[in-house]
């Protein structure tokens, strides 16, 4: 017989503990949230008889079933610890179930009835703090450690001993971005990227808290909240040391001389780097805008050609102010995929530097929403061998700007500072309605990249009214707008994919267009002949471009799911029908019914953009995520 202090330091009240009393055990079975074992961890236990020297610590391994079997207990509290590290690599290794919700624990669902389940965390079963690769806060990853650097092991009261308690532990995981570098477009980069740009736009501690806080907590997917749409992000669960280090902000505005207004940030994790632009925010930006006057293009960006003199101003400027920064980036580039993106000014500042990067052998995937111009013909016949897509909203104002006119004409700098007023009234009075008739040729102002259009539909109807019978000169064509209009999200990219499944659709698609008139349609290095006139509200990327794209992928990862953009297209096709084939010689022109078809089934074709998102370990689960949480939003036309 000995007697066993049940505080923590042995000398308050004492337990007479019989040899001939009862003992207890408890099983305890580890395993993941996939529901498999985590086995040959090492582990031990203690309760208050250990703590006093009565009796020797219990310690072991967990078996191949995940299994820690402990005997001859007395009727103690018990504290059970792991293995730090070898436990926090392992659970590295372990997969995120789909749901994030504890009630759909498919392992709490099949725990027998007389077992005891429990959910936890590493930091509740750790000994002590592991060493986490790269991590330099002196507090642990919140998530993961709920109590901090407190390590007092897990708890099994003396009420639940003689039971087998069942523990699902949370892999030791963060979220990442789902991104392709590939040439082909990517409705899931097009999405993510999209909330990558809308995210420029925050200030430096929203941009840190994040990435620090939203990618590391694994109760739901990420989520931008200081967004109009707040829209939650594609994402896939990589091993903890693989997650994003903090983000690096860059505001002109604070660097050592502060000069300027420009803002961007990168951020990386072991797979790839994402660098970001800021758009047009504040009245400084609108002032490097509307400064287009054409400069010569540096040779680190274009061999030849001009460039927007306000974007190259503010372009300089960063690269200045935190060169350092920027040469950090260089060194990894070759080792990790490179992407870019950015809206408005920000996708413009992207262009340059993706060029400039490209022609470094950086190998950059550039994504631009509601961009304006900035390079002359010259300077974008240059710019192969990288991979951009270019976002426009419908008529959005900011991607018709500068004019696609020959800018650089004969007054720029002959009268010194008023030359460039000179030029640029010559430019928009004189030379812009000269080129839109072909009669001069320059160095005008280019888009680059492949379009991706949200194009608006207003369809006609037409009819002759004649005011003498069968005398066709006394005839005139009435029109009318049709009251049903719809948007389509339209990538003429895609008929261009080689894989087997688009090209059937292409086949598909061929019936009703060739290759030609997709050029027609979307001509080059230009904006497409749009349905309505330009409209400056069209360029907001949290109220429009982000909820479009929120919209495309939702219907796209969904298609059974019911929306009111499918309800409205249905309702524009029966329109269409129905004015067709009328009987009173009013109706849409065929050449109009036959771009409208195209169209539509170029609508068709944006789901097969997925596959290589669901081709991916994990890809499939992102997108069940994602179109879980997202809901459809409002679309402007």
């Amino acid at each position: 017989m000995f007697s066993n202090n049940t505080s923590s330091v042995c000398q308050t009240k004492i337990v007479s503990l019989n040899n001939n009393q009862k003992k207890y055990w408890v099983e305890i079975k580890l395993v993941d949230e996939l529901n498999k074992p985590i086995a040959g961890i090492s582990w031990y236990a203690e309760n208050e008889s250990t703590r006093c020297g009565h009796n020797k610590i219990y310690k072991g391994k967990s078996d191949k079933d995940g299994i820690i079997s402990i005997k001859n207990l007395h009727k103690l509290e018990l504290s059970l610890f792991l293995a730090a590290q070898e436990f926090a690599d392992e659970m590295e290794k372990r997969q995120l179930r789909l749901s994030r919700y504890d009630e759909s624990s498919t392992v709490k669902f099949y725990t027998d009835k007389n077992h005891i389940y429990h959910y936890a965390k590493i930091g509740e079963l750790c000994n002590q703090a592991p060493v986490i690769e790269n991590w330099n806060d002196d507090k642990l990853p919140f998530y993961h450690f709920p109590n901090g650097n407190k390590f007092d092991g897990y708890k099994i009261s003396d009420q639940q001993l003689d039971k087998r308690h069942v523990i699902e532990v949370c892999p030791f995981r963060a979220w990442s971005l789902i991104l392709h570098h590939i040439p082909e477009y990517s409705l899931v980069n097009a999405y993510n990227l999209a909330v990558m740009s809308d995210l420029a736009y925050l200030d430096e501690p929203d941009l840190l808290k994040f990435f620090d806080r939203n990618f590391q907590d694994l109760s739901t997917i990420p989520q931008l909240t200081k967004s109009t749409i707040m829209p939650y992000t594609v994402v896939n669960d990589v091993p903890f040391s693989e997650r994003y280090y903090p983000p690096v902000f860059m505001d002109t505005r604070q660097a050592a001389t502060p000069v300027g207004n420009t803002q961007l940030f990168y951020v990386e994790n072991k797979e790839h780097i994402i660098v970001s632009w800021r758009g047009t925010w504040e009245v400084p930006d609108w002032l490097t805008d509307i400064n287009y006057i054409p400069s010569i293009c540096p040779k680190e960006i274009a061999s030849e050609g001009k460039m927007h003199g306000g974007f190259l101003e503010a372009y300089n400027i960063s690269k200045v102010s935190f060169e350092k920064n920027f040469k950090k980036l260089a060194k990894n580039f070759e080792k990790k995929k490179f992407f870019i993106c950015g809206h408005s000014l920000g996708g413009a500042l992207g262009l340059a530097f993706a060029a400039e990067m490209n022609i470094k052998n950086s190998n950059p995937l550039l994504y631009t929403y509601g961009m304006p111009r900035i390079f002359s013909a010259k300077a974008i016949q240059t710019m192969t061998g990288f991979v951009h897509y270019r976002h426009i909203n419908d008529s959005d104002t900011i991607t018709s700007v500068p004019p696609d006119a020959d800018l650089d004409n004969w007054l720029y700098g002959k009268f010194g500072y008023l030359g460039n007023t000179f030029g640029f009234i010559w430019a928009g009075l004189v030379q812009l309605p000269l080129d839109k008739i072909g009669a001069i040729s320059g160095d005008p102002f280019w888009h680059h990249g492949e379009l991706v259009c949200f194009f608006k539909i207003t369809q006609i109807v037409e009819w002759q009214e004649c005011t003498i019978d069968n005398n066709p000169s006394s005839c005139r064509t009435l029109t009318y707008p049709l009251p049903i209009k719809v948007k389509l999200f339209l990538v003429p990219s895609i008929a261009k994919l080689e894989n087997q499944q688009a090209h059937l659709n292409q086949e598909f698609f061929m019936k009703e267009h060739d290759i030609n008139d997709i050029q027609r349609f979307f001509p080059p290095n230009t904006n497409p002949l749009l349905d309505s006139f330009t409209n400056p509200k069209n360029h907001s990327m949290s109220g429009m471009y982000v909820p479009y794209l929120n919209n495309e992928l939702l219907e796209a990862s969904w298609p059974e799911l019911q929306l009111q953009r499918k309800l409205k297209r249905l309702e524009f096709i029966e329109q269409m029908e129905q004015n067709s084939h009328r009987h009173d010689n009013a109706g849409i022109s065929p050449e109009e019914l036959k771009r409208d078809k195209a169209f539509l089934n170029m609508q068709k074709l944006v789901s097969s953009t997925l596959n290589i998102t669901k081709s991916i370990p994990g890809g499939e689960n992102a997108l069940i995520r994602f179109r879980s949480k997202a809901m459809e939003e409002y679309e402007p036309l």
